[in-house]
């Protein structure tokens, strides 16, 4: 029920930085979400599906920072 829902986020900044030093074609497409205790405890997330309403559908929110260039922050 959307009552039990709420935000749940991930920093994935690692794995986006790995990208940069691929080409286009070898970029991956995909994002697998692995718990620390997968083999241990048994845990379930589940996600909405796309035809959910929209309140309740995953959402992928991007942060772009530009890098900074020389000198101290």
């Amino acid at each position: 029920a959307p009552s039990d829902s709420g935000v749940r986020q991930f920093e994935i900044i690692d794995l986006v930085q790995s990208w940069a030093g691929t080409t286009a074609e070898r970029t991956p497409r995909t994002l697998a979400l692995v718990s620390p205790t997968e083999g241990i405890m048994p845990r379930l997330i589940d996600f909405y599906s796309n035809e959910a309403p929209a309140t309740v559908r995953p959402r992928l929110r991007i942060f772009y920072l530009p890098r900074a260039e020389g000198g101290l922050p």
